[in-house]
């Protein structure tokens, strides 16, 4: 009987004992006042901004290639699917943008203009993956790149 005491004694002191420590915030009791008060956990803030990751599909838009001095500038360009390039003829002389290769024109079918005169446009949408040579029909020296991606 006197070891049961001495077993429930030890215990009574190491949970005071330990009430003493629980808390380290400003709800831990404070010693000898015999009551303890839990420290509950408060859940945190989610992070600021949206809870889920928002995917933007990649930007399509225009680009511009200006026919100039019997070359195109820039000669070689890397667009997304679904952009459209705009030819501008600021030349002296007429122009015909075409597929590759010449004379045939058969590695992208569509891309082939009327022929521009100075101040004239053309515009095509690459609505498919690729690498696409392009020249100019009447001046087939004229080479020009067009790579579509994702």
């Amino acid at each position: 009987m006197r070891t049961s005491r001495l077993i429930v004694a030890a215990a009574a002191v190491l949970l005071l004992a330990g009430a003493g420590c629980a808390g380290y915030g400003q709800n831990a009791p404070s010693a000898g006042t015999g009551s303890v008060t839990p420290v509950v956990n408060q859940p945190t803030a989610p992070p600021p901004g949206p809870s889920a990751e928002i995917v933007t599909p990649p930007a399509t838009g225009a680009v511009t290639v200006i026919i100039k001095d019997f070359s195109f500038q820039p000669s070689e360009i890397t667009v997304k699917i679904g952009t459209t390039v705009t030819w501008k003829n600021q030349d002296s002389a007429p122009h015909i943008v075409a597929s590759d290769p010449h004379p045939t024109h058969t590695d992208l079918p569509g891309l082939s203009s009327e022929t521009l005169s100075s101040g004239g446009e053309y515009s095509f949408t690459f609505d498919k993956l690729g690498d696409f040579g392009y020249h100019c029909h009447l001046h087939p020296s004229m080479k020009g790149r067009v790579k579509v991606t994702e």
